[in-house]
Protein backbone atom coordinates (compact mmCIF):
# COMPACT_ATOMS: atom_id res chain seq x y z
CA UNK A 1 0.00 0.00 0.00
CA UNK A 2 1.54 3.68 -0.91
CA UNK A 3 1.42 6.28 1.50
CA UNK A 4 -1.22 8.42 -0.58
CA UNK A 5 -3.41 5.85 -0.34
CA UNK A 6 -3.69 5.92 3.32
CA UNK A 7 -6.36 8.19 5.48
CA UNK A 8 -5.38 11.19 6.03
CA UNK A 9 -5.09 11.27 9.66
CA UNK A 10 -3.15 7.42 9.78
CA UNK A 11 -1.03 9.58 6.43
CA UNK A 12 -0.13 12.61 8.53
CA UNK A 13 1.01 10.40 11.55
CA UNK A 14 3.19 7.93 9.48
CA UNK A 15 5.04 11.19 7.75
CA UNK A 16 5.64 12.69 11.30
CA UNK A 17 7.05 8.41 12.09
CA UNK A 18 8.96 9.09 8.86
CA UNK A 19 10.23 12.31 9.66
CA UNK A 20 11.39 11.16 13.16
CA UNK A 21 13.32 8.09 11.69
CA UNK A 22 14.97 9.73 8.92
CA UNK A 23 16.36 12.33 11.77
CA UNK A 24 17.40 9.54 14.27
CA UNK A 25 19.33 7.75 10.42
CA UNK A 26 21.40 11.13 10.23
CA UNK A 27 23.41 10.38 13.32
CA UNK A 28 23.29 6.74 13.09
CA UNK A 29 22.17 3.58 10.66
CA UNK A 30 19.11 1.66 12.05
CA UNK A 31 18.11 -1.79 10.25
CA UNK A 32 14.31 -1.69 9.63
CA UNK A 33 12.74 -4.98 9.00
CA UNK A 34 10.22 -6.28 6.24
CA UNK A 35 6.40 -6.43 7.09
CA UNK A 36 3.21 -6.27 5.08
CA UNK A 37 2.40 -3.33 3.89
CA UNK A 38 -1.38 -3.61 3.53
CA UNK A 39 -1.55 -5.03 7.15
CA UNK A 40 0.86 -2.10 8.36
CA UNK A 41 -1.59 0.35 6.99
CA UNK A 42 -4.15 -1.22 8.34
CA UNK A 43 -3.08 -0.99 12.05
CA UNK A 44 -1.91 2.71 11.67
CA UNK A 45 -5.83 3.75 10.25
CA UNK A 46 -7.28 1.45 12.93
CA UNK A 47 -4.97 3.43 15.73
CA UNK A 48 -2.80 0.71 17.24
CA UNK A 49 -0.48 0.82 20.21
CA UNK A 50 2.07 -0.70 18.21
CA UNK A 51 1.62 1.34 14.85
CA UNK A 52 3.26 0.69 11.41
CA UNK A 53 4.60 3.56 9.45
CA UNK A 54 4.53 2.69 6.46
CA UNK A 55 6.77 4.50 3.22
CA UNK A 56 7.05 4.13 -0.26
CA UNK A 57 8.06 0.05 -0.08
CA UNK A 58 9.61 0.28 3.30
CA UNK A 59 8.41 -0.26 6.61
CA UNK A 60 9.35 0.32 10.18
CA UNK A 61 7.71 -0.65 13.91
CA UNK A 62 7.73 2.11 15.47
CA UNK A 63 6.68 1.94 20.15
CA UNK A 64 4.38 4.60 20.91
CA UNK A 65 1.12 5.19 22.69
CA UNK A 66 -2.32 4.23 21.05
CA UNK A 67 -4.20 7.01 18.49
CA UNK A 68 -6.53 9.07 20.93
CA UNK A 69 -10.05 7.72 19.93
CA UNK A 70 -12.91 9.76 18.58
CA UNK A 71 -14.87 10.73 21.63
CA UNK A 72 -18.27 9.10 20.73
CA UNK A 73 -21.78 10.63 22.37
CA UNK A 74 -23.15 7.87 24.43
CA UNK A 75 -26.43 6.95 22.30
CA UNK A 76 -29.61 5.87 24.01
CA UNK A 77 -31.98 3.92 21.41
CA UNK A 78 -34.40 3.16 23.52
CA UNK A 79 -38.01 5.03 22.52
CA UNK A 80 -38.29 8.06 23.81
CA UNK A 81 -42.37 7.47 24.83
CA UNK A 82 -43.52 4.46 26.00
CA UNK A 83 -47.00 3.17 24.37
CA UNK A 84 -49.10 4.89 26.49
CA UNK A 85 -47.68 8.21 26.37
CA UNK A 86 -47.52 8.10 22.86
CA UNK A 87 -51.81 7.22 22.65
CA UNK A 88 -52.36 10.55 24.56
CA UNK A 89 -49.91 12.89 22.50
CA UNK A 90 -51.89 11.02 19.34
CA UNK A 91 -55.22 10.73 20.64
CA UNK A 92 -55.51 14.27 22.74
CA UNK A 93 -52.66 16.37 22.78
CA UNK A 94 -52.77 16.64 19.19
CA UNK A 95 -56.11 17.76 18.72
CA UNK A 96 -55.84 20.24 21.93
CA UNK A 97 -52.81 22.21 20.34
CA UNK A 98 -50.31 22.35 17.15
CA UNK A 99 -47.48 19.38 17.36
CA UNK A 100 -44.51 22.13 17.44
CA UNK A 101 -46.24 23.43 20.77
CA UNK A 102 -45.62 20.20 21.90
CA UNK A 103 -42.24 18.82 23.63
CA UNK A 104 -41.74 15.11 24.46
CA UNK A 105 -39.23 14.54 27.26
CA UNK A 106 -37.40 18.08 26.59
CA UNK A 107 -36.41 19.17 30.03
CA UNK A 108 -35.22 17.77 33.23
CA UNK A 109 -35.92 20.17 36.17
CA UNK A 110 -33.62 20.10 39.27
CA UNK A 111 -35.57 19.71 42.26
CA UNK A 112 -34.72 20.67 45.97
CA UNK A 113 -34.66 17.57 47.12
CA UNK A 114 -31.64 17.13 45.22
CA UNK A 115 -33.49 14.57 42.66
CA UNK A 116 -34.58 15.29 38.74
CA UNK A 117 -38.10 15.39 37.21
CA UNK A 118 -38.43 15.00 33.43
CA UNK A 119 -41.95 15.57 32.42
CA UNK A 120 -43.73 14.00 29.74
CA UNK A 121 -44.59 16.96 27.83
CA UNK A 122 -44.19 20.67 28.04
CA UNK A 123 -46.91 22.58 26.07
CA UNK A 124 -45.13 25.77 25.53
CA UNK A 125 -48.15 27.73 24.55
CA UNK A 126 -49.62 26.89 27.71
CA UNK A 127 -47.11 26.78 30.10
CA UNK A 128 -48.03 23.30 30.77
CA UNK A 129 -46.34 20.61 32.10
CA UNK A 130 -48.21 17.36 31.81
CA UNK A 131 -46.92 14.20 32.96
CA UNK A 132 -48.82 10.35 32.18
CA UNK A 133 -48.90 7.73 34.37
CA UNK A 134 -50.63 4.01 33.91
CA UNK A 135 -52.70 2.15 35.93
CA UNK A 136 -50.25 0.63 38.23
CA UNK A 137 -47.42 3.67 37.87
CA UNK A 138 -48.10 5.70 40.29
CA UNK A 139 -45.18 5.22 42.61
CA UNK A 140 -41.98 7.52 41.79
CA UNK A 141 -42.91 10.01 39.81
CA UNK A 142 -45.94 11.25 41.33
CA UNK A 143 -43.58 12.89 44.60
CA UNK A 144 -41.23 14.63 42.07
CA UNK A 145 -44.29 16.05 39.95
CA UNK A 146 -45.85 17.07 43.54
CA UNK A 147 -42.59 19.00 44.48
CA UNK A 148 -41.92 20.40 40.98
CA UNK A 149 -45.71 21.75 41.82
CA UNK A 150 -44.56 23.50 44.52
CA UNK A 151 -41.16 24.68 43.46
CA UNK A 152 -41.57 26.03 40.39
CA UNK A 153 -45.40 27.54 40.87
CA UNK A 154 -44.87 30.18 37.45
CA UNK A 155 -45.87 26.89 35.46
CA UNK A 156 -49.13 24.63 35.40
CA UNK A 157 -49.24 20.82 36.20
CA UNK A 158 -51.15 18.19 34.84
CA UNK A 159 -51.49 14.42 35.28
CA UNK A 160 -52.92 12.39 33.29
CA UNK A 161 -53.52 8.72 33.82
CA UNK A 162 -55.70 5.71 32.34
CA UNK A 163 -57.69 3.28 35.00
CA UNK A 164 -57.83 0.53 32.11
CA UNK A 165 -56.42 -0.63 28.72
CA UNK A 166 -58.31 1.01 25.95
CA UNK A 167 -60.32 3.22 28.04
CA UNK A 168 -60.81 7.06 28.54
CA UNK A 169 -58.24 9.45 29.62
CA UNK A 170 -58.47 11.19 33.07
CA UNK A 171 -57.06 14.10 34.03
CA UNK A 172 -56.28 16.25 37.08
CA UNK A 173 -54.27 19.79 37.33
CA UNK A 174 -51.62 19.50 40.15
CA UNK A 175 -51.76 22.63 42.65
CA UNK A 176 -48.92 23.57 44.64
Amino acid sequence: MRLDELPPRARAEAEEIMRREDEARAGRSIALPKINTTRAAAAIAKGFANTVAVAQGFAAIVEREALPSERRMKQDHKPLLNKLEEDYRDRVLYLQYKPEEVRAQSFRIRLANGQWYKPDFFVKKANLFIEVKGPKSWRGGLENLKTAATQYPEYRYKLVWRERRGGPFLSQEVLP
